[in-house]
């Protein structure tokens, strides 16, 4: 089984400690990489990436130092930038054939495989038309496309659904949860909606550290006790729940003169309060905006 290993990293930008002391084990399937943003995500991908050398620690592939693999690495990974940059005149066909080269995927299989990621990533229509007139959601399923050239065994994203619409958000989750059926997935964002539904793990990034939550299906028990529905009648009311607690919705109750607030407090927030069920976004709210 592939394993991705983080051991005690450390890393600072000149005085700025952006990490500190991360221990992560990563096996197959999808981990939601969270924080808001600058909690240190693209930091900490382009460690595992090999862009950046940690001040202190050490990633391990398979049990192997990265340093020591030197450009092998490389053969074991994809990676889909935050913004990918693309040949506009290029053909999406003609820059998965660069891209195919460039990563020394032989050329017998080449046309094959650039055939089926086109498939999979559902641009085969597209294949013969040039990339500056792509929408930018086909310009993020072609981003996974050429980061699966090489058939990488970790794959690695950056707030790959920024700026979609639903639909194509909808359509590149479902694209990322076939892939992580057999290779590790990491999938930065700060849109929790876009991973509760496909990932198996989490890791939060807070305060420079990292909190592992290795099945996220146990997140429902731990939050339940922080979780409450309350009833609100008024304006007035709102406000008093929203200043006083951290309220992650608010909708109108079927009779049309209340509100129904979905509250994050560790206390009841009202005597008629009851517990609701959790999600990631809650423990993602209480993680990062809890309040005094």
């Amino acid at each position: 089984m592939t394993e991705l290993k983080l051991e005690n990293i450390d890393f600072s930008y000149g005085k700025n400690k952006i990490l500190n002391d991360i221990n992560l084990s990563l096996s197959t399937g999808v981990t939601a990489l969270l924080g808001p943003n600058g909690a240190g995500k693209t930091t900490l991908i382009n460690i595992i990436t090999s862009l950046y050398r940690p001040d202190k620690g050490t990633v391990y592939y398979n049990e192997k130092d990265i340093k020591k693999l030197r450009d092998r690495y490389y053969d074991y990974i994809g990676y889909l930038p935050q913004m990918p940059q693309f040949y506009k005149n290029f053909t999406a066909y003609n820059f998965l054939e660069y891209i195919g080269i460039l990563k020394a995927v032989k050329k017998s299989e080449l046309q094959e495989r650039i055939e089926r990621l086109l498939k999979l990533v559902n641009l085969s229509e597209e294949k013969n038309k040039k990339i500056g007139a792509f929408s930018g959601g086909m310009r993020q399923r072609l981003g996974i496309a050429q980061a699966l050239l090489n058939n990488p065994e970790v794959l690695i994203l950056d707030e790959p659904t920024a700026g979609l619409d639903p639909n194509e958000r909808i359509r590149f989750r479902n694209i990322i949860s076939q892939i992580g059926a057999d290779k590790i997935v990491i999938m930065a964002t700060h849109i929790v909606s876009d991973v509760e539904c496909i990932a198996s793990r989490a890791i939060f990034l807070k305060n420079k550290e990292a909190i592992m939550v290795n099945n996220i299906s146990e997140l429902s028990g731990k939050m339940s006790a922080h979780v409450w529905s309350v009833v609100a009648q008024n304006e007035n009311e709102i406000n008093y729940y929203t200043q006083k607690y951290l309220v992650s919705n608010i909708r109108q109750t079927s009779e049309k003169n209340g509100y129904e607030l979905k509250i994050i407090s560790d206390i009841i927030p009202s005597e008629n309060a009851v517990h609701e069920q959790p999600g990631l976004e809650d423990a993602f709210l209480y993680f990062y905006g809890k309040k005094d």
